[in-house]
């Protein structure tokens, strides 16, 4: 009894899948305005391009993974600067003839 309690506390049973791990070369990503997020990750070799895996995640799980992502790697980006849009030059009026 005392071992299933146990088990309860850490939660089900995990079982890998037989998926093979492969090397990705990018990945795409889609945001929707639910929050949702796809991410498609995709090898290139030089007879083909093929997607490895595809997945929708929700927008918490995406935030988390971000941070573990920067945590595992000790890289933390900043926020880019957004570009500053120049006013239009004026063009010189071209003499009349």
């Amino acid at each position: 009894m005392q071992e299933n309690k146990e088990n309860d506390k850490q939660g089900p049973e995990f079982i890998p899948s037989q998926t093979p791990t492969s090397a990705t070369d990018f990945v795409n990503v889609a945001g929707s305005k639910d929050g949702s997020v796809l991410m498609q990750f995709v090898s290139v070799t030089p007879d083909f391009i093929y997607e490895n895996h595809r997945t929708v995640v929700n927008e918490d799980f995406v935030n988390d993974f971000i941070d573990i992502l920067c945590s595992a790697r000790e890289y933390y980006p900043k926020k880019p600067r957004k570009k500053s849009v120049s006013p239009k030059r004026k063009r010189a009026s071209t003499p009349k003839e």
